[in-house]
């Protein structure tokens, strides 16, 4: 089966008075302007921009982070947490979800199967996230034509853009002694050699059966994850361009029943950036993934369906210089993904092996209120 379809949006929307908040500012410290990286318009944040964006970063996400990426953004205006037991949590933005709300990972999907069932995770643990952004409106169209709910971009620095000259580290401990009880633990290590920079990231996350009231627990709730990643870049005066891998895995109940989810995945990330790549251009971006999915569902511990997703990824983005007025990018993004789910129990979904490529366009144009249009043109090849 084979479709076209043409897709594009315009909003329009007032820029914050950003200026005269600052000048009656007392002599105090300046707060740190957070970039939204999910949008290919440089150095643009979530003040500045017209589009509806929200940055989670620095001591509020420490302050939100939870064991699921939708718990961590349940207290924003407008977001839930899909909960089927506290070891799934995907976003709920505007009371839209599943395929509606598109997760990914540093701008490429996240790959797993979250989207097929409410007990599916999400395959990106908060403990790796430097900041998680929401998008909304016309940008939304730069990463699918379905995310009609809004985008979900979880930023990680698993690949440095840039060397540092000294070994650094950050290593985060946590202990949660309320309702689920657990304990979490974060390190990184940073260094550079030269112009060639490298990361090494690990996390584990566990939590105990949910304590619904006094002694009472939820039983099967209880949940375990683990992530570990390691990546490297060689940068310079006019960019930089790298590698990374990673692996994840999870283990969790279903509530109320026998059943136990275990997943995993394999996780293979390239990504670039070439500054003034050509005349009339400001910024290419390149960056691709490829990963290997693998979910199982069974009782007492014994695999009884399983889920099998390898999905690739590839996106180019170009940015042009300021003309009339106008900023803005255009670019490409395709996909292979073969999917396929198997068992002893009967499975209602089929295998399939789809393809798409579609090309992209946002324009920006500021003129006191802000006018924003994106377009995208897909084209998909799907076989069951």
């Amino acid at each position: 089966m084979k479709r076209e379809l043409f897709s594009a949006v315009s909003a329009l929307a007032l820029l914050p008075c950003v200026a005269p908040l600052q000048a009656a500012e007392p002599d105090g410290e300046r707060l740190e302007t957070l970039t939204i990286e999910a949008l290919p318009l440089q150095d643009v944040s979530a003040a500045e921009s017209v589009q509806p964006a929200k940055v989670v970063a620095g001591e509020e996400l420490i302050k939100q982070r939870d064991r699921s990426l939708g718990r961590s953004l349940s207290s924003e205006p407008g977001i839930s947490s899909a909960d089927f037991g506290i070891g799934v949590g995907r976003p709920v933005v505007r009371g839209l979800s599943g395929p509606r709300v598109r997760v990914q990972e540093n701008g490429l999907s996240a790959a797993d199967v979250s989207t097929l069932s409410v007990d599916h995770a999400v395959s990106i643990d908060t403990l790796t996230a430097r900041q998680i952004e929401v998008l909304k409106g016309p940008a939304t169209l730069l990463y699918g034509s379905g995310a009609i709910g809004g985008v979900v971009n979880v930023v990680t620095d698993r690949i440095p853009r840039s060397a540092p000259t000294r070994v650094g580290g950050e290593i985060d401990f946590s202990v949660n002694d309320s309702t689920v009880g657990g304990a979490a633990t974060a390190l990184s290590l940073t260094g550079g050699l030269g112009d060639f920079a490298w990361r090494l990231h690990g996390d584990t996350r566990q939590t105990g059966d949910y304590q619904a009231d006094g002694d009472q627990r939820l039983d099967n709730s209880a949940t375990e994850t683990d992530t570990s990643g390691a990546g490297g870049s060689w940068s310079g005066s006019r960019g930089y361009l790298g590698a990374a891998v990673a692996s994840h895995a999870s283990t969790y109940g279903i509530p109320g029943e026998e059943a136990q989810i275990d997943l995993s995945q394999d996780r293979i990330d390239l990504a670039g950036e070439l500054y003034e790549p050509f005349p009339y251009f400001e910024r290419l971006k390149v960056s691709a993934a490829h990963t290997d999915y693998l979910h199982t569902e069974g009782e007492a511990g014994i695999p009884e369906v399983f889920f099998d997703n390898e999905e690739a990824e590839v996106r180019v983005e170009l940015n042009h210089a300021p003309a009339g007025g106008w900023r803005g990018a255009l670019g490409l993004q395709a996909t292979d993904r073969q999917f396929e789910a198997f068992g002893e129990e009967e499975v209602f979904v089929p295998p399939t092996d789809t393809r798409s490529a579609a090309l992209f366009a946002v324009e920006e144009y500021s003129f006191g209120n802000g006018l924003d249009n994106a377009g995208r043109f897909p084209r998909r090849a799907a076989g069951a």
